[in-house]
C-alpha cells in the first residue's frame, strides 16, 4: 500500500518457534489426551476467526501458541499479551532497548522506611554490615526459597520446567521505499515490498508433541515525536559519566527529572526517574528537524509515559490512504520432516502392495 515517506526504511522479520504442548497455557486439561483415551477437551472449543484460520468448534491452537510466543518474547514481564493491539493482532514493540525501558513515574516507586539506625552506630560499623548483606546476596540467601534451603544441605531438586516456546529460525530484512503510482489517483507514491528466499537446514529433534509456528514481524523506522532533545545534554553531573570508583554503588547513576525540566516534552503527568547507564548501553535517537513534521514520528512517550507500542492511529498516520493502513504477506513454507510415520492412504502405496 502506498506510504507517505519516501525515503524512511521499514524492517521485515520472520520468526518460527518450536511450542510444545506443555507449553501451552492450557497443557493442564491437554494433557488428558496423552493418557486417558475418553479424555474431552471441548471445554476449549473456541467461536471462528478468520485471523487464526480457526473454524470453530474445536480448540484454537493457533491462538494458543501464538499467546504463548508473545508472552514470552515480545511482552516484558507483568505485561498482557493481548493488550496492545494494532487492529485484532498483538502489536510487537517498535524499538529494541533504549535508555526510556528504565524511566519510571516517581509516583508509582516506594518511598521505603526509615533506617532505624541506633544512636551511636559509626559509618565503619553500616559499612561492616553493607559487606556483611552483599555477601549473602551473592549466594542467593537473601531471597531463600525451600529448594534453595534444601541446596545448602547438599539436597538438588530438578528445575522446574519453565514452558518456553524455543525460536528455531528467524530471517529479518530491511526495505526502503520505492517509486510508484497511487492506482486510485494516477499520482506518483511510495509504497514497499519484501522478498525471502530462505532456507534453514539446521537439524532439529523435537522430543515432545507440538506445533512449529511462524510470526510476521514488520516494524517501521520510528521517532519519539515527545523527546524534545537528546538525552546526552543532560550528562551535566559527575555521577552522570558512571565513574568508575561508584560501579559497586548502581543506585548512582539513576537520576530523577522534574516533569518540565527533563527530555521528555509534553510535559509528563508526574516527574519521573531514569538510569543514565541506559544512556550509555544502549544509545540515544538523534534528529536535526522538528520531530512533529514528520511522518514517521511516534505520539510517544504519553502523558504517562507509554512509550513501547504504537496506536492504530500512529499506523494510519504512515500510509497515504487510512483505509489501506496495512502491508499483505503471502509465501510458502515447506518443513522437511524426518520421523517414523508412513503414508498408507496414497496412491503409490497401493501401487507398491499390487
Amino acid at each position: 500500500m502506498p506510504v507517505k515517506n519516501p525515503i524512511i526504511g521499514w524492517k521485515s522479520e520472520f520468526y518460527w518457534f518450536y511450542v510444545k504442548i506443555r507449553d501451552l497455557n492450557e497443557r493442564d486439561t491437554l494433557d488428558d489426551l496423552f493418557t486417558n483415551p475418553t479424555a474431552s477437551v471441548s471445554a476449549l472449543n473456541s467461536a471462528a476467526d478468520a485471523s487464526t484460520y480457526h473454524a470453530g468448534n474445536a480448540p484454537n491452537y493457533t491462538s494458543m501458541a501464538l499467546r504463548r510466543v508473545v508472552e514470552t518474547y515480545f511482552r516484558d514481564d507483568g505485561e498482557v499479551w493481548n493488550a496492545n493491539k494494532i487492529g485484532s493482532y498483538p502489536a510487537a514493540q517498535f524499538t529494541d532497548q533504549m535508555w526510556l525501558d528504565s524511566v519510571a513515574d516517581t509516583t508509582l516507586l516506594p518511598d521505603g522506611g526509615a533506617m532505624g539506625i541506633a544512636a551511636g552506630t559509626t559509618p565503619e560499623a553500616l559499612d561492616k554490615m553493607l559487606d556483611a548483606y552483599e555477601y549473602l546476596r551473592s549466594m542467593s540467601l537473601t531471597t531463600l526459597s525451600f529448594e534453595d534451603y534444601l541446596a545448602t544441605f547438599g539436597v538438588r531438586i530438578a528445575n522446574a520446567e519453565l514452558h518456553r516456546p524455543e525460536l528455531v529460525g528467524r530471517k529479518s530484512v530491511w526495505q526502503y521505499p520505492v517509486n510508484t503510482v497511487d492506482p486510485t489517483t494516477g499520482t506518483p507514491t511510495s509504497a514497499l515490498s519484501f522478498s525471502y528466499d530462505e532456507n534453514i537446514r539446521e537439524r532439529k529433534f523435537f522430543k515432545e508433541p507440538g506445533f512449529i509456528i511462524g510470526v510476521h514481524v514488520v516494524r517501521p523506522k520510528l521517532y519519539f515525536k515527545n523527546l524534545k532533545g537528546s538525552l546526552t545534554h543532560y550528562l551535566d553531573q559527575g555521577l552522570s559519566w558512571l565513574p568508575a570508583i561508584m560501579r559497586d554503588q548502581p543506585e548512582t547513576s539513576l537520576r530523577e527529572f522534574a516533569k518540565a525540566t527533563g527530555p521528555i516534552s509534553g510535559p509528563p503527568t508526574n516527574d519521573y526517574w531514569l538510569d543514565m547507564r541506559d544512556l550509555f548501553m544502549y544509545g540515544d535517537q538523534f534528529s536535526n528537524i522538528a520531530l512533529n513534521t514528520i511522518e514517521h514520528s511516534f505520539g510517544g512517550p504519553t502523558a504517562a509515559l507509554v512509550r513501547k507500542y504504537a496506536a492504530d492511529a500512529d499506523v494510519d498516520a504512515l500510509f497515504v490512504n487510512a483505509a489501506n493502513n496495512y502491508l499483505r504477506a503471502d509465501g510458502v513454507c515447506q518443513l522437511s520432516v524426518k520421523g517414523s510415520l508412513q503414508d498408507l492412504t496414497g496412491a503409490h502405496v497401493a501401487e507398491r502392495s499390487l
